[in-house]
């Protein structure tokens, strides 16, 4: 999610604590539900970088842990008067808002790093979820009291990431009913539209090809948006585990390989299927062996194909 949506609910966190709306504790959860976003300075050594380590250890425990620690001691400083450890608490509340959030996109993030590098993600919320919005603004804004407050909000909040669970489960028997006669499936992936709660996109990984699509809730419209048909690559194993590869089965979990031989060299595409904007997917990878399998170049493409970066 976006870094406002995050402070947006730092501050309606704090409004739970019963100090006041400009305060100790509205400071260090807003500070510290934006703090794990810190990750952007690596966008200082290109897209490579930032996006290799994005949501990874600045959204583990540890780092949660560490930052609202820096954050507390920073406040407790200018305002004395509020106690370090309750400074602590909620700033460690609001950090962990954060990631937890983001795990419930389809973008995900490493909460274990680094016992797991392992990127969780539920794959429910929307990047910008007008929900999670409305429901922090309504805890900031409104003049119940905040216990019953917050646990109404909660239930809300609970009520709607089971409404979407049940989509997900609707959406996917329709894909099933739809196409399993015709392919067969191996894995569906269903994420949350980047532009409408209405709209879903599905990925289905079947032994034929890879189809790439979006659903409208509303009118049960279904539109193909990619076809992309799988070859028959003898040497998947030397791809797979080459420095590009690697690195792209670590970028994204869901992704598709073509190959092309040309003058005597394999030219390997890697296209992350996650992210489908204005016709074309958002990040890809090349790799370029020679005839004998050595890899010679590896290539990572962020946000578009005519942006390269050497990863080996």
């Amino acid at each position: 999610m976006d870094p406002i949506t995050h402070g947006m609910v730092g501050l309606a966190i704090a409004t739970i604590s019963g100090e006041p709306i400009l305060g100790a504790v509205s400071l260090g959860t807003t500070l510290g539900a934006m703090a794990p976003d810190l990750d952007i300075v690596m966008q200082s050594k290109g897209h490579y970088a930032y996006l290799k380590n994005h949501r990874g250890m600045s959204h583990s425990l540890p780092f949660l842990a560490g930052i609202a620690g820096i954050i507390s001691t920073v406040i407790h400083f200018i305002f004395p008067a509020t106690a370090f450890g309750q400074i602590l608490l909620w700033t460690f509340m609001g950090t962990l808002s954060h990631t937890l959030l983001d795990i419930l996109n389809s973008y995900g993030a490493q909460i274990f790093w680094p016992l797991s590098k392992k990127r969780f993600s539920g794959s429910l919320l929307l990047v910008y979820d007008p929900m999670v919005i409305i429901l922090s603004l309504y805890l900031i804004f409104s003049k119940e009291p905040k216990t019953l407050l917050s646990m109404k909000v909660g239930l809300i909040f609970v009520i709607y990431l089971f409404i979407r669970i049940i989509m997900k489960n609707r959406i996917y028997d329709k894909i099933i009913d739809k196409f399993g006669k015709d392919i067969h499936i191996m894995r569906v992936n269903l994420l949350p539209s980047m532009i409408g709660m209405h709209k879903w996109h599905f990925i289905i990984d079947s032994q034929e090809k890879s189809i790439v699509g979006e659903i409208n809730i509303f009118n049960n419209k279904l539109k193909i948006l990619k076809e992309l048909e799988k070859k028959e690559i003898p040497f998947m194993d030397e791809i797979t585990n080459s420095a590009i590869g690697k690195f792209f089965q670590s970028f994204t979990p869901i992704y598709h390989i073509d190959i092309q031989k040309k003058n005597g060299y394999y030219y390997v595409t890697f296209t992350d299927l996650r992210y489908f904007i204005k016709d074309d997917f958002l990040h890809h990878a090349t790799a370029i062996l020679s005839g004998e399998l050595e890899l010679l170049e590896g290539l990572f493409h962020p946000y578009s194909l005519n942006q390269s970066v050497s990863v080996i």
